[in-house]
């Protein structure tokens, strides 16, 4: 390994820094629009009247506004959570496909506990089992299920240390205050994982701690994302911009 230090192009930097800031112009200045709905949507929910029809209102007058916006807002945000998450049920599933494909290695280990089985039942010497293409098939199509099945298991799991439930459900009120709901991700952060191997000196069962990455997702305000407005779809934007305050 080189143990050369960079270095770094201070031209080139600034330069870089320069298109940097010249492009969140542009995204700033073309967001406006979107802002100016978005300040209307959030003053019609929280029962206040716009600056201009508040100026055309008379001072003796009463200015009390029918919060109206906001009970729909929170019925509808209820009423998609309810239909998108269901408590009775899950609203997603691991499967199968019906010919599944597999890794070399993985394949190889069901080759390898197939024919294992088959020598065992039959006891006779591993040269000379046969297996068929439907046993293989069938032998393939459980590793699988059994795969997917974990799998399942994992994501369960992860979501449910993510509160992914109180994430969506701030996505989908903002969505519908907004039409607006960002769900940032995926990210990892780094913990600390239970496992156990079999000392293969003692033969007994130890346990130890490992370290995983478990994937996390965010809640995103809209009003520190700029995105690429003159982009149609997601996949045409040249890049977006994300606010973050630093803590000193």
């Amino acid at each position: 390994m080189s143990d050369t230090i960079p270095q770094i192009n201070e031209e080139q930097l600034n330069a870089f820094g320069v298109r940097l800031f010249s492009l969140f112009g542009e995204h700033k200045t073309d967001r406006k629009a979107a802002e100016e709905r978005w300040l209307q949507n959030m003053r019609q929910f929280r029962g206040i009247y716009d600056p201009e029809v508040l100026a055309l209102i008379p001072s003796d007058c009463s200015k009390a506004y029918p919060k109206l916006t906001r009970k729909v807002v929170i019925g509808t945000t209820a009423r998609l959570m309810q239909m998108l998450f269901p408590q009775t049920e899950k609203n997603y599933g691991v499967k199968t496909t019906s010919l599944p494909s597999l890794s070399t290695e993985q394949l190889q280990e069901v080759l390898d506990k197939l024919v294992t089985a088959k020598a065992e039942a039959q006891q006779i010497p591993l040269e000379q089992v046969k297996c068929t293409d439907e046993e293989i098939e069938k032998a393939i199509l459980a590793y699988a299920k059994g795969r997917a099945e974990r799998m399942e298991l994992k994501v369960d799991d992860d979501l449910t240390e993510m509160e992914y439930i109180t994430l969506a459900r701030k996505v989908v009120f903002s969505a519908v205050l907004y039409n607006v709901g960002l769900l940032t991700g995926p990210y990892n952060k780094k913990i600390a994982a239970r496992t156990w191997k079999k000392n293969p000196f003692t033969g007994k069962y130890e346990a130890f701690e490992v370290t995983k990455f478990k994937p996390l997702y965010e809640f995103g305000s809209l009003w520190g994302h700029y995105p690429d407005m003159t982009a149609k779809t997601l996949d045409q934007q040249d890049g977006a911009f994300d606010r973050h305050i630093m803590t000193r």
